[in-house]
């Protein structure tokens, strides 16, 4: 989520800084592929986790940890294409695999707790969500791209007029765009600047899903024994009843 709710968060402004795209275009672009794909993904994801896992309970943590290697190289080829076309393709496929993991994580949360814990459960999995992740994966990815975008505009202070003695590049980009009347050497610099800090910055909080899956694959060893615990001392439960 903290991956997710970063990555995300710069999409549309990356479409828009890397290809020039109007605002139409990149909410189209955001709609499809991380709306429409996310949406396809996170049902398909449920339903091919419950038909494995009734063989492997495994499956649980398996379908989402191999859905999400499989998004990260798609996420990575989708920020470094040059045509914008392609990258929302390859976008689109990555978030598809990507958010499979949504249901079976939601479904394991709601099925390894007592019965009478399930919304206490949800409530604390959406704090998680809520203020570590999405408070937290945007402002990550931003510091981020703006660490990218002063060592990378430092290099470029030297094509720079000699007269502009302060070469930050708050100073020289605030907000991420030249000053009104700025050179064109100063205008070129602040841009390809923004660009490949922002196309940098999202890459860093990609590599994130991969170490998501990590986890996923190690939880895959407990899960069976959880879940079945679980069955055991809620069947127990219900026959005190």
């Amino acid at each position: 989520g903290f991956a997710a709710y970063g990555f995300y968060a710069f999409v549309p402004p990356y479409f828009s800084r890397a290809y020039h795209l109007d605002y139409g275009t990149v909410g189209l672009i955001a709609g499809l592929s991380g709306g429409v794909a996310v949406g396809v993904g996170i049902i398909v994801g449920g339903f091919v986790a419950d038909a494995l896992a009734a063989r492997d309970p495994r499956w649980y943590a398996l379908v989402p940890a191999l859905g999400g290697l499989v998004a990260v190289p798609f996420y990575l080829l989708a920020v470094v294409q040059p045509d914008w076309r392609v990258a929302t393709g390859l976008l689109s496929i990555a978030g598809f695999s990507q958010y499979t993991s949504l249901g079976p994580t939601f479904g394991v949360v709601q099925n390894v707790v007592h019965p009478r814990q399930r919304a206490t459960a949800t409530a604390l999995l959406y704090i998680c969500l809520s203020v570590f992740a999405l408070g937290g994966g945007p402002l990550f990815t931003g510091l981020v791209i703006d660490e990218f975008a002063q060592a990378d505009f430092d290099h470029a202070a030297a094509a720079l007029p000699a007269g502009n003695a302060d070469h930050s590049f708050d100073v020289q980009c605030p907000g991420g765009a030249a000053l009104a009347g700025a050179p064109a050497a100063t205008r070129a610099a602040c841009d390809a600047t923004l660009v490949r800090a922002t196309r940098r910055g999202i890459l860093v909080t990609l590599m994130l899903f991969g170490w998501a899956s990590i986890h996923y694959f190690l939880a895959s060893a407990g899960i069976a024994k959880a879940l079945r615990a679980a069955s055991l001392r809620n069947a127990a439960d219900a026959a005190a009843r």
